[in-house]
């Protein structure tokens, strides 16, 4: 009679949790891209990514990793956008791509300039005929006396009493020297914002004025009791 061959072993179950998982391999080139962008903290880089901070922070400073790239980056992104503003379809590669890249922002710049130069001409003039207004109010004001004699005598029922007021005190009050001061005031505020910006939009520079020389306030008070007390010696 045979022998019967023994059951094979039930396999057992993994745990209920699944298999326990094994360590994950530290990808430190991945780590230095992140540290060197300067983007993510270092407890954000060690996340998820085998090790910790502190040892990327003790990795970084022995092989001599940079931090802040912002610098590279800022300039890397002016140039994706730059190449964005380019819709022809050339190689990105070829001088023909970099002239019309060029052409197309500095056309975009250049648009936006004269746009700035139109609107600082159009306040400007409008800023010289107010300035001409209060000229001819300042040189005749007796004319806006006269406006309010003739509305105080237009007759009642051309006009309500109201309304006779209300332009008689406006007449008054554009005549008056405090009120063509302040219009003053506000308009010489404006001449001086509008020839600040022009200059700007023009490319028109002013070279610096040279300092003054600051004499003896540039030294400190130790300096001066130092000096003070080297003169005595000279003198005994």
């Amino acid at each position: 009679m045979a022998k019967k061959s023994p059951p094979a072993p039930i396999p057992e179950s993994p745990p209920a949790g699944g298999a326990a998982p094994g360590p994950v391999a530290v990808d430190w080139e991945r780590i230095e891209i992140d540290f060197r962008a300067g983007v993510k903290s270092l407890r954000e880089i060690a996340e998820g990514s085998g090790t910790s901070h502190v040892n990327i922070s003790k990795r970084a400073k022995k092989l001599g990793w940079v931090r802040d790239l912002s610098t590279k980056i800022q300039a890397k992104a002016d140039e994706l956008v730059n190449a964005a503003s380019v819709n022809t379809p050339v190689n990105k590669a070829s001088p023909v791509a970099e002239r019309v890249t060029v052409e197309a922002v500095a056309n975009s710049q250049a648009s936006i300039r004269l746009a700035h130069r139109a609107d600082i001409d159009r306040t400007r003039r409008l800023c010289m005929r107010m300035l001409a207004e209060l000229e001819q109010q300042s040189a005749a004001p007796e004319l806006l006396g006269e406006v309010a004699e003739i509305l105080a005598s237009v007759p009642p029922e051309e006009m309500t009493k109201a309304q006779r007021a209300k332009l008689a005190d406006a007449a008054a009050r554009a005549g008056s020297l405090q009120s063509r001061s302040s219009t003053m005031r506000s308009l010489s505020e404006s001449l001086k914002s509008l020839v600040a910006l022009e200059r700007q939009a023009y490319g028109i520079k002013e070279e610096a004025a040279p300092q003054p020389d600051p004499g003896v306030a540039s030294f400190s008070t130790a300096d001066l009791f130092a000096m003070r007390d080297a003169l005595k010696k000279g003198v005994a």
